[in-house]
């Protein structure tokens, strides 16, 4: 190969065990979980054990060519922040990882900055699974907006995935003006296959914003290969924002 292959988009455990809106998420057998109230395939299913596991990823990375991935963060994976840290440690030229914070309730400014002064080099928020209702966590309230200072003054990368459509792209607005040297990625292409995507994708008309396509053959399963529809997608966002 005359180029090199990133997975932009890539999650890790040795195991759930975590609840998100009052429903667990918990590592059974065979590679499934139950997942919020049902029980899912989390894993492929020779994968038996439910570790989603740094050895087994890179033993598949080297099989398809792919050099290195970065990996982010989410609440229903429960909190990965050990792990990830001795996996970089293990791996650092493989696996660049994303720390992550409990950020659906005040007083997580602290744990970001413990975080950064352990070695992330950035920091995950699930935008989509913070509280949205009467007890909604803001995006650019005093404590986000004093982190993501912190973080451009320290050059932490930012990785976001945002509720669908529209919802949080004012917020987002004010962060990337507040912020311009800010470094973001925008997980899940936009939320693709939802209403107003394309006001995610625009927010990379901002030199400091890029868009990564991490699920979207996940949003376009029901297409299934060769996903038509996210090819589409991405000549549509390339057309409007590069």
């Amino acid at each position: 190969m005359d180029y090199t292959i990133i997975d932009a988009h890539s999650h890790l455990w040795l195991n759930q065990d975590t609840i998100v809106n009052g429903l667990p998420v918990r590592t059974i057998d065979r590679g499934r979980s139950i997942f919020l109230g049902e029980e899912r395939q989390m894993l492929p299913p020779f994968m038996i054990d439910g570790r989603n596991s740094a050895e087994v990823f890179l033993s598949n990375m080297d099989y398809a060519q792919v050099s290195a991935a970065v990996v982010t963060q989410e609440f229903i994976d429960g909190n990965q922040n050990e792990y990830l840290a001795d996996v970089v440690k293990r791996y650092p030229d493989r696996f660049f990882v994303f720390g992550m914070c409990e950020f659906r309730k005040p007083g997580f400014l602290p744990d970001a900055k413990e975080l950064i002064a352990h070695g992330f080099r950035g920091l995950a928020i699930p935008a989509h699974r913070l509280p949205l209702g009467d007890d909604r966590v803001w995006l650019n309230s005093p404590e986000m907006m004093e982190m993501f200072k912190y973080m451009e003054k320290h050059g932490i990368i930012l990785s976001i995935t945002l509720a669908d459509g529209a919802l949080q792209v004012p917020e987002m607005e004010e962060v990337i003006s507040e912020c311009p040297d800010l470094k973001i990625a925008i997980g899940h292409f936009g939320m693709v296959t939802m209403p107003d995507w394309m006001e995610q994708i625009k927010l990379a008309r901002h030199k400091n914003v890029m868009i990564e396509s991490g699920g979207i053959t996940w949003l376009f399963n029901s297409e299934f290969y060769p996903f038509d529809g996210a090819v589409r997608a991405i000549r549509e966002a390339a057309d409007a924002v590069g």
